[in-house]
């Protein structure tokens, strides 16, 4: 993974953290002596309209008075509404003339059709009529999708509505819900999760095929269409039952590192793409860890959600990109107050993780060396390192060491004990302009991909919807579709397109012998009807059903039938130490009795 360079002029500005932080330079937040309690219920129209100003509009805005800011926000929520208002009537009137034009070229078109008609006589000498709408040849081939497998995935296929419903995506709300920094880490209530419903199975020889759900080809881009897959021979043809055995991967044993399943489901999201960030970056992952976990509770607080995704409450632009918000921060007294501040808004986890890793590692002129691997011998001294540095909280350190203890974070602070057998390499591309990047003699510049890499990929499509035969972002997704495209697009790896022919690929794993990758299975009776892939500490993600989004869940929640792991790993070579002459020495005596 790559992280991304923070622009001097940024970076010049930052203020860190949600939970309390540092003014490392000037602030773009409200002037401390605000009593803050004016902006408490900030509208969202309000809020809105301080989106909108610049920088230095922004910066302007917050040195005025209480008084001239209510007076300010005032006339900027007046002047939006009245642009709002012009360009909803420009937008009517456009339609308006755009549905009557569209009704009188339908009359010509009517009418001209009538005249041909009454011209036209057919082969008995009456007169003829013509078709408003030519008729449907038969053939069974209109409407199907070329992306659409011909093979049934018990996981993709089924009875399909005519126009698959996309859940409503849940409002974030006007202020971030700000970790409360007196609950010694407790965590936001578990919210429910879905179990992945069976999905339909494919039609009998007797019932025609079902058709693919219709898409606007002019409303959205065409998919990158999914490779060919072969049919299944006989009577297999349409249904998703193998005769073949069923693989057995054992018995799963739950893991629990606390009663919170949603702080356990989020450390499952992020947890690998710490550990290879820290690795890369001379930091210790479980302090990063508990630093996204306490400032963006978990990932449920507003400014962690879509669309801004900024886990670690850093201020100021990322790419541009900034959204402002409320947040409390503590005096040289430890008193408490809120205030409005711009924070960066990211387009999705990987992005917040890598630019918080190049924060600690390469700004500020060595800021935050102190809580450098090499720098502080253990986590604990980091996190004291980080308090009143990264945050004003006067209990953060407390905080993140608490953390690390409850949820065993330090386990990332350790390399994985296995390695993939075989090189996965994909051609890199400019951080900034997304282009691929050749070297000075014209040859693509490779860079090696790791199970961060997949897992980054995977998860970075949670929330996008279900659709059945779906397998891109741009469509949506069904269970097999999502396997396929994560493992591509982040490793290239080809796998088939339908569960059907996915379990058989690679080798069956024990659930006791799990990593995070592994493709797991749900059998009925022979029927593989669904597939999801395996994050770690019990967590796996996949596209459950028609009307569900992409999603995590625990496997206890909803138990897979058996694993399989598509990417071959082997243990990792331990590094043995060799022994130093004292050492020896000591040895020797101790063998022959010397004290």
């Amino acid at each position: 993974m790559r992280t991304k360079a923070i622009s001097l002029l940024t970076t010049a500005a930052l203020i860190v953290g949600t939970s309390g932080s540092v003014a490392v330079a000037q602030s773009v937040a409200l002037a401390e002596n605000t009593s803050g309690e004016q902006w408490e219920n900030l509208s969202s129209d309000e809020r809105e309209a301080l989106n909108k100003l610049s920088a230095s509009e922004f910066e302007k805005f917050c040195q005025l008075s209480d008084a001239d800011q209510k007076a300010r926000l005032s006339k900027l929520v007046s002047d939006m509404k009245a642009q709002q208002k012009a360009e909803e009537e420009a937008a009517k009137k456009a339609a308006e003339e755009a549905a009557a034009k569209a009704e009188q070229e339908k009359l010509d078109a009517e009418e001209a059709a009538g005249d041909k008609g009454d011209n036209t006589e057919g082969e008995d000498g009456t007169e003829g009529e013509t078709p408003d709408v030519p008729e449907t040849p038969d053939g069974g081939d209109e409407g199907e999708t070329p992306e659409t497998p011909e093979v049934p995935d018990g996981g993709d296929e089924g009875d399909v509505p005519e126009t698959p419903e996309t859940p409503d995506t849940p409002d974030v709300p006007d202020t971030p819900d700000t970790p409360d920094t007196d609950d010694d880490g407790e965590d936001p209530e578990v919210p429910p999760v879905d179990d992945p419903a069976d999905e339909p199975t494919a039609p009998t020889p007797e019932q025609p095929k079902p058709e693919a759900p219709a898409v606007d080809e002019t409303a959205k881009p065409e998919p990158k269409p999914a490779p060919a897959e072969p049919k299944p021979e006989d009577k297999q043809e349409n249904s998703n039952k193998t005769t073949e055995p069923i693989p057995d991967s054992g018995t799963y044993t739950p893991k629990h590192y606390s009663l919170n399943a949603t702080t356990e489901m989020f450390i499952a999201i992020i947890g690998e793409q710490a550990r290879q960030l820290a690795q890369e970056n001379d930091l210790y992952a479980s302090v990063m860890i508990a630093q996204a976990i306490l400032e963006s509770g978990s990932g449920n607080s507003g400014l962690a959600q879509a669309p801004n995704f900024n886990l670690f409450g850093i201020k100021g632009f990322y790419e541009g990109n900034s959204v402002v918000m409320r947040t409390t921060e503590f005096n040289s007294r430890g008193e408490s107050y809120t205030l409005l501040a711009r924070f960066r808004a990211y387009d999705g986890y990987a992005d917040s993780l890598a630019d918080y890793a190049d924060l600690l590692a390469n700004g500020l002129d060595g800021y935050y060396s102190g809580a450098w691997k090499s720098n502080a011998e253990t986590p604990a001294e980091a996190c004291d390192f980080l308090e009143g540095r990264y945050a004003t909280s006067p209990t953060y350190s407390e905080k993140l060491q608490d953390l690390i203890a409850t949820y065993d974070l330090e386990r990332f602070d350790k390399p994985l004990s296995w390695e993939y057998v075989d090189t996965y390499e994909m051609q890199a591309t400019d951080p900034e302009t997304g282009e691929l990047l050749f070297d000075e003699e014209g040859e693509p510049v490779m860079e090696q991909r790791t199970v961060a890499d997949l897992l980054s990929e995977v998860t970075s499509h949670l929330g996008t919807p279900y659709v059945w035969g779906g397998a891109d972002p741009i469509t949506g997704f069904d269970c097999s579709g999502l396997m396929q495209y994560s493992l591509r697009e982040a490793m290239g790896v080809d796998i088939p397109r339908t569960t059907y022919f996915q379990w058989r690929v690679g080798e069956t794993v024990q659930f006791d012998d799990l990593q995070p990758g592994d493709l797991l299975f749900f059998d009925n009776d022979g029927d593989i009807h669904h597939v999801a892939m395996y994050l770690g500490d019990g967590y796996y993600i996949h596209a459950p059903h028609t009307g569900d989004v992409v999603r995590v869940t625990a496997m206890e929640d909803n138990m897979p039938s058996f694993a399989q792991r598509v990417l071959p790993t082997k243990p990792v070579a331990l590094q043995v130490k060799a022994p130093t002459p004292d050492e020896l020495l000591d040895e020797a005596r101790m063998e022959a009795g010397i004290k």
